[in-house]
């Protein structure tokens, strides 16, 4: 089943995400008979508006749906980077096979919005303005 996490800090990682994920999934009673949680994939997606704006949203693959559905329940109001994390069930949203185009009642989303995968070892960027000004200060 896939998750999708909504609205993640844009500090965090997919190592963050991962190591978050592993760590709660590890907490799963293990049933005899039943088949382990296996984390399958786990990335982090962004979604850019016209103005620019970025959202973050996790979106990972968890197997058995029965270990995915205990780990929505149990992510709810954890925190990473300071922001209290929830979790539902990943809808997609199918095109039409000739046409490659969503159907009206499917999309919902405005046309403007781009979706795009950041890479595995993108990390949040540093802003080096006003670093210079700052050692200046230092030095007085």
């Amino acid at each position: 089943m896939y998750i999708i996490l909504p609205r993640l800090s844009k500090q965090t990682t997919q190592d963050d995400l991962l190591r978050l994920a592993s760590s709660v999934l590890a907490h799963k009673l293990k049933v005899p008979f039943t088949k382990s949680p296996n984390l399958h994939s786990c990335m982090i997606l962004t979604i850019t508006d016209e103005a620019g704006d970025k959202d973050y949203h996790g979106k990972l693959c968890i197997e058995p749906d029965s270990a995915a559905e205990w780990f929505i329940q149990k992510i709810k109001g954890q925190k990473l980077h300071g922001k209290s994390l929830l979790a539902r069930e990943f809808i997609a949203r199918h095109r039409d096979a000739k046409t490659q185009a969503m159907s009206l009642e499917n999309e919902r989303r405005r046309q403007s919005l781009k979706i795009e995968r950041l890479k595995p070892t993108e990390a949040p960027s540093i802003v080096n303005e006003g670093a210079r000004d700052f050692d200046e200060e230092a030095k007085d």
